[in-house]
C-alpha cells in the first residue's frame, strides 16, 4: 500500500512497531445521525448501560466489582445496570453479579435489535465502556445519543474525547475504572 490510515495515534503506533510504517490518523466522525427523540431517563435510578460482547476483554467484571463496591454508599443514586450483549462470559458474569449480590440491579440482555438498542441509549444515562481497544466507536454511539460515558484511557477513543465534560476517562487499571465510575454517579444528575 501507499498509504497506510488509522484511527487512533494508539493504532498508527502499534501499525509501526508491526509493520515498520508509519500511518496517517483519520479520527472518525460518528455515524452523523442526531438524536431527535426526547430521552426517557428515570428520575429515580440512574440507568447504566453497556453494549458490547461479553468477552474477558471487555471488563465487564470489573463494573459489576466496582458497582458491587458502591452499593450501599448512601451519598450515591440508586442505579440499574444493563448488560446488552452475548458472549461466552455470559454464565460466568451472571454468576459473579450473583455471587457479589447486585443480580438484582443488573440485567444481562444477550443481543438485542436496533430498535431494542435504541430504546436502551433513550434510557440511559451512562455508558460504561472499560474495555481496551484500538478505538472504541461505541463511546461515540452513546454520546451522539445524549448518554454520557465512563470509558478507560486504554480506548483508543479516548484520544478524542479529553476534556469532553460529558465524558469521564479512567487512567489503566480496575481501581481507577471504579473511581470514575463513582464520580460520574456523583455528578451525573446535577444540573448541567
Amino acid at each position: 500500500a501507499q498509504r497506510l490510515l488509522t484511527n487512533t495515534q494508539a493504532l498508527a503506533h502499534e501499525m509501526h512497531r508491526l509493520y515498520g510504517r508509519r500511518a496517517q490518523v483519520n479520527y472518525l466522525g460518528g455515524h452523523g445521525r442526531v438524536l431527535r427523540e426526547t430521552p426517557l431517563r428515570d428520575h429515580q435510578e440512574v440507568q447504566l448501560l453497556s453494549v458490547s460482547r461479553l468477552h474477558a476483554s471487555k471488563r465487564i467484571d470489573w463494573m459489576l466489582r466496582a458497582l458491587a463496591a458502591l452499593r450501599d454508599d448512601a451519598t450515591l443514586p440508586a442505579w440499574r445496570l444493563h448488560v446488552a450483549g452475548s458472549g461466552p462470559q455470559r454464565a460466568a458474569l451472571e454468576g459473579l453479579a450473583h455471587s457479589l449480590g447486585i443480580a438484582e440491579r443488573v440485567h444481562f440482555l444477550g443481543f438485542v435489535s436496533d430498535e431494542q438498542l435504541e430504546t436502551l441509549y433513550r434510557l440511559a444515562h451512562v455508558f460504561l465502556m472499560p474495555a481496551r481497544q484500538g478505538f472504541g466507536l461505541p463511546a461515540l454511539e452513546a454520546l451522539y445519543r445524549r448518554c454520557a460515558v465512563v470509558l478507560n484511557r486504554e480506548s483508543g477513543v479516548s484520544e478524542i474525547l479529553e476534556g469532553t465534560p460529558w465524558v469521564l476517562i479512567a487512567e489503566a487499571g480496575e481501581p481507577a475504572f471504579a473511581a470514575a465510575l463513582r464520580s460520574m454517579l456523583l455528578r451525573v444528575r446535577r444540573p448541567g
